[in-house]
């Protein structure tokens, strides 16, 4: 008597995963032009500017990825998980403590409010005050 073999369920598992992967991948891709003309608006910028920060970005992850998989090969996952997400928390915590302390020089040179006088062209000094 012959046993008839049945699938394996890993590959219904990567049959699922693929169609789930595939089918969201395609409407993530082509909606998120959708967003560009609002976010350009929004912030003040070209989209020439915006569309060059996703590409830099995707070149920049294109070079690391393979770096990220050699170092996760080499060591355990929990620890490179751990020690990459402690890295860009203390990363964080200082960009903010410097943004503060710059901050404050601000406020400490120009005690009255008029360190726009920085950013106008014209040389005309505004205080906070007359800018709300």
């Amino acid at each position: 008597m012959k046993t008839k073999k049945k699938l394996h369920y890993a590959w219904v598992i990567l049959i699922g995963v693929a169609l789930i992967v595939g089918l969201t991948k395609a409407g993530l891709s082509t909606i998120g032009g959708l967003f560009l003309t609002p976010i350009t608006t929004d912030l003040g910028i070209g989209m020439g500017s915006l569309t060059l920060y996703f590409s830099i970005a995707s070149i920049v992850t294109m070079f690391f990825l393979p770096l990220a998989g050699k170092i996760i090969a080499k060591y355990d996952v929990r620890v490179v998980l751990i020690s990459s997400s402690y890295a860009i928390t203390s990363w964080w915590f200082c960009s903010i403590r410097f943004n503060e302390l710059c901050m404050g020089l601000v406020h400490l040179l120009y005690p009255n409010g008029n360190w726009f006088c920085i950013l106008n062209t014209n040389r005309r000094s505004y205080s906070i005050k007359q800018l709300v």
